[in-house]
């Protein structure tokens, strides 16, 4: 019990690993300017990433803020709800808490309106499983043979597994030890860890996607074409704009209403763009990963 409660731990404590690891990750993925200096572009998308809406409003009290929210009241044609309760512990008065579509605006992580907590926590669990199991398979090559002989040969026995331990070449034993074939049960485990890596490496690659973080060239071991790079490029791309997208039209809804120059933008793609892409042979660059 106590070496199986071990490996849950190994599991567990790899689990919470790769978990923060992502969370991370997530919450630098877009880029927020023009923001209000009383808004937190860190709270902004941990929100979104974890319940996957947030509500933008004018406070009494806090000024421009972005809340938790509790959608409520009548839905439109849209089955929209049409007011929101806002959440924070120091929102005092009913002005600061109840607004609706004329005075507040919905911030969703994308058209689903749906959080990426569930998935990045599925995520999280394969990749931990994947690393318990590539640590079990490591342990699996120090078990040792196991020699079935009686009490009267055990000390001669330990001999001969002394002389192998030592490397020697030559070992001579009683020919009554019984240490044939049939007296060796071999508990060895064939040694697949280069290919739990692998798999470890598209799981990875896979959440990145998932992401919008490039990951065309993870494997420097492998010479990618132009054409797969350009393929892995849209993915990213198109996985990023559809949370973009629904960020944006967030930002132009404040802008509209309050009177606001707020954009988001994917933070890969300025980085590139302050960077120069392909001119300083940026490592996201086709150029950089072809023949």
């Amino acid at each position: 019990m106590a070496r199986r409660k071990r490996g849950r731990q190994y599991y567990s404590r790899w689990y919470d690993y790769y978990l923060r690891q992502l969370i991370e990750l997530s919450l630098t993925v877009y880029k927020w300017d023009g923001l209000p200096e009383t808004v937190d572009p860190r709270f902004l998308e941990k929100q979104l990433m974890q319940y996957g809406k947030i509500v933008f409003v004018n406070s009494p009290t806090l000024g421009y803020v972005t809340l938790q929210v509790t959608e409520t009241g009548k839905i439109d044609q849209y089955f929209t709800p049409t007011e929101r309760y806002a959440i924070a512990p120091n929102l005092m008065s009913l002005a600061d808490i109840k607004f609706d579509t004329t005075d507040s605006v919905m911030i969703y992580n994308n058209y689903q309106r749906v959080p990426d907590l569930p998935s990045l926590q599925l995520f999280a669990e394969e990749l931990a499983d994947n690393r318990a199991t590539m640590h079990v398979n490591v342990q699996a090559q120090k078990m040792p043979k196991v020699f079935t002989t009686n009490d009267k040969k055990k000390l001669s026995a330990m001999n001969v597994v002394s002389q192998m331990d030592q490397y020697e070449p030559v070992i001579i034993a009683d020919g009554e030890l019984g240490l044939g074939k049939n007296d060796v049960m071999d508990t060895s485990s064939a040694y697949v860890v280069d290919k739990l890596d692998a798999h470890q490496k598209n799981i990875w690659n896979e959440v990145m996607t998932f992401l919008s973080i490039n990951n065309g060239n993870q494997d420097k071991k492998e010479r990618v074409q132009t054409a797969e790079v350009n393929a892995n490029d849209s993915q990213v791309i198109t996985m990023g704009l559809a949370r973009l997208k629904a960020r944006q039209d967030a930002a132009e809804r404040i802008n509209k209403m309050f009177g606001l120059h707020i954009t988001c933008t994917l933070r890969e793609q300025e980085y590139q763009k302050e960077n120069g892409g392909e001119d300083n042979g940026d490592l996201h660059s086709p150029a950089s990963q072809t023949d």
